[in-house]
């Protein structure tokens, strides 16, 4: 690959596309772009995302001290690269949190939008059944003075039906 030769180390299962569509991971080191010595050694570049997972039975609030440590400590190495006032994050999440991150309002205004819709529908039902309720007593009322003892409006009544 890229007139390199390199060695697969592993296959991974179908990933849903996060953060990217990726067809390979490599190392960064092994990246024709990044892998220049102008761009390995500049700190300044902050264009690359790293993705772990911890140990079985790590907290989340472990792995996020770590990271705060190991910031700090990059911090006190290379203060020119990490002024107090820049910001670099080094945030640990789980997975999942990442991936709906983006997504997340979209669906809230969509379930908003949603529930918006429904309250309509059932105002309209509600509005409905208050009419057909009117309308049904009040046919129902006039029949009942034209006929007392009907059986359904346009059948034979039982006098007619006498020879």
């Amino acid at each position: 690959m890229n007139d390199r030769v390199h060695t697969v180390v592993g296959v991974l299962p179908p990933l849903p596309g996060y953060p990217d569509e990726n067809d390979v991971y490599m190392p960064a080191s092994a990246c024709p772009f990044r892998s220049r010595p102008a761009t390995m050694d500049n700190r300044q570049a902050r264009m690359l995302n790293a993705f772990a997972r911890v140990k079985p039975g790590v907290p989340l609030e472990q792995a996020r001290a770590d990271l705060a440590s190991i910031t700090e400590r990059l911090r006190a190495e290379y203060p020119d690269a990490y002024p107090k006032d820049a910001d670099p994050r080094a945030v640990a999440s789980p997975v999942q949190e990442e991936m709906v991150q983006r997504a997340r309002p979209t669906f809230l205004v969509l379930l908003g939008t949603v529930a918006l819709v429904l309250l309509i529908a059932c105002a309209n039902v509600g509005r409905c059944a208050r009419l057909w309720a009117r309308a049904a007593i009040a046919s129902c009322g006039s029949s009942s003075r034209r006929a007392p003892c009907s059986r359904w409006p346009g059948a034979p009544s039982a006098s007619s039906s006498r020879p």
